[in-house]
């Protein structure tokens, strides 16, 4: 058995599902339409920094 870290709080984890399918929602279009993966990268990080200050307004 190995020592895990304690779990993320419930809406914690929720909140890092969501924001792990929005940068993979990018990704993927990005992908699609030709951007460059490091453009798309950068465009996926802006995307959850942005929202997470959303929901801290909110």
């Amino acid at each position: 058995m190995t020592a895990q870290g304690p779990q993320p709080p419930r809406d914690q984890s929720v909140a890092n599902d969501h924001e792990l399918r929005v940068m993979q929602a990018i990704l993927h279009n990005c992908d699609a339409m030709g951007v460059a993966p490091e453009e798309a990268k950068r465009m996926a990080i802006k995307s959850v920094v942005n929202l997470r200050r959303a929901q801290e307004g909110a």
